[in-house]
């Protein structure tokens, strides 16, 4: 077949206590892959990189990166432009550790969540893509007040796409009654 197939690949480097995102996309429509592009985002601080996550949005042309650093929970996320091949800016906030592994969700091209804890309470934080830029657009309570101490994420699979939105897995990990 004539027609180009791409990988991208990504992740983060790490040089002393700060690291960059990088992505690099490759032509695989051969025997042997041919690198198409190579791009990092701006250094942040990460000494004690932990979690991380990517995930694309339904458009197909932006991904959403994140990494956790796990000695101050300060979390970074970034958007990544597919057709323009080039970063946005990092965006750093400080949450609690709701989840021993996050994941990203695209509820569609625009917005993307993540588990969060707030004052007791499971739910999401929802972002917005506004150009390549992140914007915080808060904590959103799903399970109610004391939610955070009796259900937990399912690690890798806390979210599904489906008509509308998503579907939001928690594990209900109280003693039975």
């Amino acid at each position: 077949s004539t027609e180009a197939r791409r990988v991208l690949v990504g992740g983060y480097v790490q040089t002393g206590s700060n690291c960059v995102f990088k992505v690099k996309e490759y032509d695989v429509s051969d025997t042997t892959p041919i690198e198409i592009s190579v791009a990092s985002s701006a250094s942040f601080a990460a000494a004690s990189p932990g979690d991380t996550a990517w995930a694309e949005a339904p458009d197909s042309r932006f991904v959403a990166l994140y990494l956790q650093n796990a000695s101050s929970l300060t979390h970074n996320v970034v958007l990544y432009d597919i057709e323009a091949q080039q970063f946005g800016a990092v965006y750093s906030m400080n949450l609690t550790s709701s989840a021993t592994i996050r994941q990203i969700a695209w509820i569609d091209a625009q917005h993307f969540v993540m588990d969060d804890v707030n004052a007791g309470r499971r739910g999401v934080r929802v972002y917005a893509r506004a150009g390549l830029n992140v914007v915080d657009l808060g904590f959103f309570d799903v399970w109610g007040a004391g939610s955070a101490s009796v259900l937990q994420p399912f690690y890798g699979a806390q979210f599904t796409n489906f008509a509308g939105g998503l579907l939001a897995y928690v594990n209900d990990v109280s003693s039975p009654s």
